[in-house]
């Protein structure tokens, strides 16, 4: 299900806030319309906790997966991105996870603000890019695996894995992993951790405007 609208680069506060009001409405219309289970495709987790707090069913934020799947494969990891701000959005998220002990780096190619419409399509040379990036962060960081900072990065997934000699973890496969399994196995997030809302005001939520384009 995509989202009505929200932000664009999750590059500041401002758009990251565009992006969690545009997640949540996704998030709460999903489950009105019967899904069991919601999968956030962004690994800046945006609207986590709100949609952790007011829905019934799952909940998986794809950043916080591929940093706990980073921590059972290896005792560090390091995060690699194709934009600077990306990044810093992972180590912010680190912390909150109580996994930034066990981040040894966040490196990123540039702060230009990527093409987020094309991703990697037909820009091999990004691809190489990031090639390089991760065998310079194994090397010089000693990392026992990466963690790519977005789930926009997919397609190099396979060339990085076939470059470095450590677990490359794409968040969006695992997250959807994760999501179904906690569907088989009737799990849902604590409502001690998520106390869920006294008075919820979905219909403010879905105020949301659409697109414009």
């Amino acid at each position: 299900m995509a989202v009505r609208n929200g932000g664009s680069l999750a590059d500041s506060a401002y758009d990251n806030f565009l992006i969690e009001w545009g997640v949540v409405e996704a998030g709460i219309t999903a489950e009105e319309e019967g899904y069991d289970a919601v999968c956030i495709d962004t690994a800046s987790d945006s609207g986590l906790a709100v949609l952790r707090s007011r829905l019934t069913i799952p909940v998986i934020g794809p950043g916080q997966v591929a940093m706990h799947i980073a921590g059972m494969v290896g005792s560090t990891f390091s995060v690699i991105s194709t934009f600077d701000r990306w990044a810093k959005n992972c180590v912010k998220n680190a912390v909150a996870y109580r996994m930034d002990h066990v981040l040894t780096s966040a490196r990123s190619l540039s702060g230009e603000a990527p093409d987020v419409e094309r991703l990697l399509t037909s820009k091999p040379e990004v691809i190489e890019q990031l090639v390089e990036l991760a065998r310079k962060t194994v090397a010089e960081d000693r990392c026992d695996s990466i963690v790519l900072a977005s789930t926009t990065m997919h397609q190099a997934a396979p060339a990085l894995r076939a470059a470095v000699d450590v677990p490359v973890i794409d968040p969006g496969p695992w997250s959807v992993r994760i999501a179904v399994d906690m569907v088989l196995l009737g799990l849902i997030q604590s409502r001690g951790a998520y106390p869920a809302p006294t008075r919820p005001n979905d219909a403010l939520i879905h105020t949301l405007p659409d697109a414009v384009l």
